[in-house]
């Protein structure tokens, strides 16, 4: 009997150890899934962690999907979320220059991720990179581990769905090898159709809300091109 009840206490140990490792991979994956589920078949999930001058100290991360597209030398790029402590929110009238920086970052990102080698501006056909996002927006604050590797609150700018309208900023670019610089021959942005949400900006946190608790906002809308 006693050998009966150290056998059963053995199992049922390894079986909560094995709900526990169960658990924690998971969590892990988690933040895998959850985005790249969003990206269209072909395109394959990517992260970019970057900074921005205008908020010292702040981190931030982009969850954007990319396909190459070898027969049309077309980097294709669509972006997801952006991720920032409750600390490093722009405000309404910095979004035009956060947009624009955290598109140049992602393009960036993709050309020396998603991508084979640049074409050489001397003599090669230059290659097109398509960034699409959205117009219209929602903000969730969420307890997840995106940055120290501990949880921590972080507010997360998610694109609304269903995406129908977007913004599509296209470039023309090459390569100068010597210099080592990407070089932007052509540039242009247009909205496929107007933004179907309200260009009403959300209270952060919500009344009756605060920064340590799970919320999201409306959707509402920003616009895609510099003015």
């Amino acid at each position: 009997m006693l050998f009966d009840k150290k056998s059963k206490i053995g199992k049922e140990l390894a079986m909560k150890k094995f709900i526990i490792l169960f658990t924690v991979i998971l969590l892990v994956g988690i933040d895998y899934v959850s985005f790249a589920d969003d990206c269209p078949q072909g395109y394959t999930p990517k992260t970019v962690y970057f900074t921005w001058d205008e908020y010292p100290g702040c981190n931030y991360a982009l969850d954007y999907c990319c396909k190459w597209d070898n027969q049309n030398l077309e980097l294709k790029i669509i972006i997801l979320w952006i991720w920032h402590p409750s600390g490093c929110v722009p405000s309404p009238g910095e979004w035009a220059d956060f947009r624009d920086h955290f598109i140049l970052m992602t393009r960036i990102h993709a050309i020396d991720n998603c991508a084979p080698p640049m074409a050489d501006c001397d003599e090669e056909v230059p290659v097109t990179v398509e960034i699409r996002y959205s117009p219209c927006y929602y903000y969730e604050n969420i307890w997840w581990a995106k940055f120290t590797g501990s949880e921590e609150w972080l507010l997360v700018l998610k694109r609304c769905i269903p995406v129908s309208d977007m913004c599509i900023r296209t470039y023309r670019i090459c390569k100068d090898y010597e210099l080592g610089e990407i070089v932007v021959l052509s540039y242009n942005c247009y909205p496929v159709e107007q933004p179907d949400c309200s260009f009403d900006e959300p209270t952060l946190p919500p009344r009756g809300k605060s920064w340590e608790e799970a919320w999201t906002t409306d959707c509402f809308a920003r616009y895609c091109c510099p003015e």
